[in-house]
């Protein structure tokens, strides 16, 4: 008797069985990527987990050289939602040197990512470099980021000369909904009350989300916790608590300390009452912690 496999091996049948499984398991991990995305834009923190732990169960099996390092920015994703910086930072890190060897557009993924970590600490100014470098590469969001990221740093004029350098790109793809928060972001540092009533509007329909960035899935925030700034730099304080209280409910809806504390934070500014902590229901998460 041949030893299993081996005549099927060898008239083509069981190899390409095999390639059908695998490209069918890398179909199914490749839409559990992105359905976990999708998720989490839609505040679904359940289905993210369980999405993203399908997929991460799959990639074991998988060789493609383009599911793990989503895999792992997606792992990421989740460790910066539930507040560990630090691992965020070595996961996205890790996908970066894996992609980078299947494609040099990694690099535009490494700086988006690069931006959002540096913001939340406070060290924008930090990503700018590679931001611009990227940025002249031909990516209308990271040219957005980039003005951005020198507004943040304190350097508007940096902000305008990029402004005026790039121009503004109507951005129609994967990133659209992203581009909306950061060109919104970027009227209340250069704007005026007419650039603050358009970001207003065309943030609005993302209210109750997060904006995610892609299948990588590191989240920027709630939509609302901006929708709140927007709202209080119109003169509108009633609407920025109402804002701020969605943000901060969201927070605990996705299990993102930082997003509770930064609503939290400017509801205090205001005088708004500020309620204890809630007590999160005990459960067994899909995901795990990475």
């Amino acid at each position: 008797m041949p030893i299993a496999g081996t005549t099927c091996a060898s008239s083509g049948t069981g190899a390409e069985d095999e390639h059908r499984e695998r490209t069918a398991a890398s179909g199914n991990g490749v839409r559990n990527l992105r359905r976990a995305a999708l998720r989490l834009h839609l505040a679904d923190l359940a289905g993210f987990e369980a999405d993203h732990a399908e997929a991460r169960r799959l990639a074991v099996s998988l060789g493609g050289p383009e599911v793990r390092p989503h895999v792992l920015w997606q792992a990421g994703g989740l460790a910066w939602l539930r507040g560990n910086a630090a691992r965020a930072e070595e996961l996205t890190t890790e996908a970066y040197e894996l992609f980078r060897r299947v494609t040099p557009h990694a690099r535009h993924a490494y700086a988006a990512h690069q931006f959002t970590l540096r913001r939340a600490d406070s060290r924008s100014g930090d990503a700018i470099g590679l931001l611009v470098e990227t940025g002249d590469e031909g990516s209308p969001l990271l040219q957005e980021m980039a003005v951005l990221a020198a507004a943040e740093s304190g350097d508007l004029a940096e902000a305008r000369r990029l402004r005026a350098r790039w121009g503004r790109t109507l951005i129609r793809d994967w990133a659209s909904d992203v581009a909306v928060l950061v060109q919104a972001e970027s009227a209340l540092w250069l704007g005026d009350e007419p650039d603050w009533a358009s970001a207003m509007e065309q943030v609005l329909p993302y209210r109750g989300r997060q904006a995610v960035l892609g299948t990588p899935s590191l989240s920027l925030g709630a939509y609302d916790e901006l929708l709140g700034r927007i709202a209080e730099r119109r003169g509108d304080l009633a609407s920025a608590r109402a804002w701020w209280t969605a943000a901060r409910d969201q927070g605990h809806l996705v299990g993102s300390p930082h997003q509770v504390a930064l609503a939290e934070s400017h509801l205090a500014r205001v005088g708004a009452p500020v309620p204890p902590p809630r007590q999160r229901s005990t459960q067994v998460t899909l995901g795990g912690r990475p």
